[in-house]
């Protein structure tokens, strides 16, 4: 499904995701052109699905793709208007220049944040967590992320290639409160061939999607979330097959938007598309929609 993380009738507190004020233009897209280029299987999508020119979609019995009255009566099948095969946008690889980066320095430090608590987007509690790294305003290095870190500021990180991005069970990537006065925001460039975030840990999970992005490498071909995995973000990753592990009871899941080469859903895992990174996410050039010939 979709919610709008800039309009307070489509988003909870802090702009997160709420499940009582939902749209349905969470759509699933992709260029390929072949039989079966979307296989939607037992998902239910509120939203609209596209393939190449000529494409097909295939759905399994207990599929249902279609706007939010549709997809809650359990109604199978794709409902009229709501499959395309007119996509034609091209995913450029992420361009990279390493520029003023110092190696991050570990402090684990002891910080209490607050979290939400259950499932409907509106319970919070604190938490005091040990984070690995402290990162204010800056560009970092770390070869090898695996613990909890704590972002305070406008921060770029990178992971080169031969690293690894690997986040056990429990481990928070957590954005500090974004305000005018003290803007945060992470763009992690990921170089590393695979990145994995463990179940039950989160990425940016009280934060905005806009204020964090994951940009896999043309390296990085490989980003894998296990159940109960929680990332609020955009991730942009043209060279990575994406991988959702199910059997959780997370509501929340992905929220943001995602790029990728190949996406599978195995099992129970939710994705909730933030309509607002449309208005102020970063922009993707010109596209023709129609011309004439002279």
């Amino acid at each position: 499904d979709s919610f709008d993380s800039g309009d307070t009738n489509y988003c909870g507190p802090f702009g997160m995701y709420d499940k009582t004020k939902t749209k349905a233009n969470g759509d699933v897209v992709t260029d390929y052109a072949i039989v079966n280029s979307i296989n939607v299987g037992s998902a239910k999508i509120k939203g609209t699905i596209r393939t190449g020119p000529g494409g097909t979609t295939s759905i399994g019995s207990g599929g249902s793709v279609g706007d939010s009255a549709w997809v809650n009566a359990n109604t199978p099948g794709i409902q009229s208007g709501h499959f395309y095969d007119d996509m034609n946008v091209i995913w450029p690889d992420i361009t990279f220049t390493k520029t003023n980066y110092v190696t991050a320095t570990p402090a684990n430090t002891n910080i209490t944040v607050l979290m939400p608590s259950g499932t409907s987007g509106t319970n919070w509690t604190t938490n005091t967590i040990t984070f690995q790294y402290y990162l204010p305003t800056g560009n970092y290095q770390i070869n090898n992320l695996s613990k909890s870190v704590y972002i305070d500021g406008v921060v770029n990180l990178y992971v080169p290639p031969g690293g690894k991005l690997n986040w056990g069970g429990g481990d928070v990537l957590y954005l500090a409160q974004d305000s005018i006065s003290h803007p945060v925001s992470l763009n992690l460039f990921c170089g590393a061939s695979t990145a994995t975030f463990g179940g039950n840990g989160s990425v940016n999970r009280t934060g905005k999607s806009i204020n964090a992005t994951l940009y896999g490498l043309s390296t990085c071909t490989a980003v894998i979330f296990s159940a109960n995995a929680a990332f609020t973000g955009l991730m942009y990753a043209p060279e990575a097959v994406f991988t959702l592990g199910g059997g959780g009871s997370d509501t929340f899941d992905f929220v943001g938007a995602a790029v990728c080469f190949q996406l599978k859903f195995n099992g129970n895992f939710n994705f909730h598309y933030d309509e607002a990174l449309r208005r102020l996410g970063p922009g993707r050039g010109y596209v023709v929609d129609t011309w004439k010939e002279i």
